[in-house]
């Protein structure tokens, strides 16, 4: 962790992340701050999102998990995630490798820990670029690599064929997850995207669905979770024609957001989700 007195750092290092460069010898750091002038989330989130649009990004929005926790009458700390596209770039990493699209659009975690002070965490690109195998001039390695933390688990992804459409599949997730109470804040069509920016890219979508019942547990019990919360669909064809559902395991979340104690509760996310996405699989 490194302690910053601002965001431009960090506005830079997304700058550079986005870039197509090789590396070019910037100095290792990791993916965690203390914004030491920072005294409100609220404040920093929207001056976090300013600085993006300025610099070019795409804010897509911002998921206030602590107003989700409250709408239910729990408890949770200032805890909010800034979500945001280079429609450009993201779209050059998903014609690489598509799997890197339930990474996208790239997140911002901001929360008050317990001592007052105010913490920002995001994906590191070394993360990125091994989780999804991506050759290193996609994503610079300016970063320290910290799958270390990850335990056994392999890249954390669970990915099943769909016997249906693009669409159709994520019609039935949309539909599966509204009659299980779940929310979905955002579904995001990547080739739609792609399209707009004169790009082409094969079908893929992302569902972004969250139920603070759920969400709200894990995150007491670890705010850094919420990098990965909400939980995420992805969606997508391949150069075969064939559709797949992609998420991330939740052990793997739950590891790489150093949740203790809550095996029981990953394991059931885990067989909910499954059940979900075979669900829609099946016409």
């Amino acid at each position: 962790m490194i302690r910053s007195r601002g965001i431009a750092f960090l506005l830079m290092m997304f700058a550079l992340l986005m870039s197509d460069l090789a590396y070019s010898g910037y100095q290792d750091t990791d993916d965690l701050f203390t914004i030491e002038d920072a005294t409100d989330v609220d404040r920093l989130v929207a001056d976090i999102s300013r600085r993006l649009n300025d610099r070019g990004f795409i804010v897509l929005g911002v998921i206030n998990h602590a107003a989700a926790a409250d709408s239910v009458g729990l408890v949770l700390g200032p805890t909010q995630v800034v979500l945001f596209s280079a429609p450009r770039k993201d779209t050059k990493l998903i014609r690489a490798n598509q799997s890197i699209a339930i990474d996208l659009p790239q997140k911002i975690l901001v929360w008050e820990d317990h001592a007052g002070e105010i913490r920002i965490k995001y994906n590191a690109p070394g993360y990125l670029t091994d989780r999804h195998n991506l050759p290193v001039k996609r994503l610079l390695r300016y970063i320290d690599r910290t799958l270390g933390q990850f335990g056994d688990v392999d890249d954390g992804l669970v990915t099943i064929d769909s016997e249906q459409s693009v669409e159709m599949t994520v019609a039935a997730l949309r539909d599966v997850l509204t009659d299980a109470g779940f929310r979905i804040p955002f579904v995001i069509d990547h080739a739609k995207i792609a399209k707009n920016v004169r790009r082409r890219l094969r079908p893929t979508v992302t569902i972004i669905f969250g139920n603070p019942n759920v969400g709200t547990l894990l995150m007491q019990n670890s705010r850094e979770v919420a990098l990965d919360l909400p939980q995420k669909f992805l969606v997508w064809e391949d150069r075969k024609g064939q559709v797949h559902i992609t998420y991330n395991a939740p052990a793997f979340v739950g590891q790489r957001g150093g949740v203790q104690e809550l095996d029981d509760v990953l394991n059931n996310i885990a067989k909910a989700l499954a059940n979900f996405a075979n669900q829609a699989a099946m016409p």
